[in-house]
């Protein structure tokens, strides 16, 4: 497996995986609900290459396996803080490969002008969790009732690594 920076070129293959990590349930974005042209996010991964914001990537010879996108802050205040975004498709989960790539995010944001990392994750994926937690993200709150799936209200963990 390879982790590296995006590029324009990768934006068909990240999309694959944002739309199978949405079937999975545990994405803020539900199975089909949003679409997205190959070209305009071509051009966001352009745009979002940045010294503390990036799209990276998992591949191996199947393709793009993963993502993690980190969206740095603008207001100078909280210009030390960006937020994760990270998806795996699902034929790389559970196999440690989350853990290597956040892990080798995790290492760029420590060379960046980052202090912090923070994400949420819903409180129904343990998997998720775990993976954090292994990797050093601590918990640091919970938003209730804060997504509604299949009219049920879920939980938001929400939770950061200090660099």
């Amino acid at each position: 497996m390879q982790y590296r920076k995006a590029t324009k070129a990768d934006a068909a293959g990240i999309i694959a995986v944002m739309e199978n990590a949405e079937q999975a349930g545990t994405m803020l974005w539900s199975p089909g609900e949003r679409e997205m042209e190959e070209a305009t996010f071509a051009q966001s991964i352009e745009q979002e290459d940045t010294a503390r914001s990036g799209f990276f990537v998992a591949e191996d010879e199947e393709g793009i396996a993963g993502y993690i996108f980190i969206k740095g802050e603008q207001p100078e205040r909280i210009r030390h803080r960006a937020h994760l975004v990270m998806g795996m498709h699902e034929r790389v989960r559970g196999q440690g490969i989350g853990t290597e790539f956040l892990e080798y995010v995790i290492d760029w944001a420590k060379h960046s002008p980052l202090r912090r990392l923070e994400l949420t994750v819903l409180t129904i994926n343990e998997q998720a969790i775990r993976l954090y937690e292994k990797c050093g993200f601590e918990k640091e709150g919970v938003k209730r009732d804060s997504l509604r799936i299949n009219e049920l209200y879920v939980d938001e963990l929400t939770m950061s690594y200090l660099l």
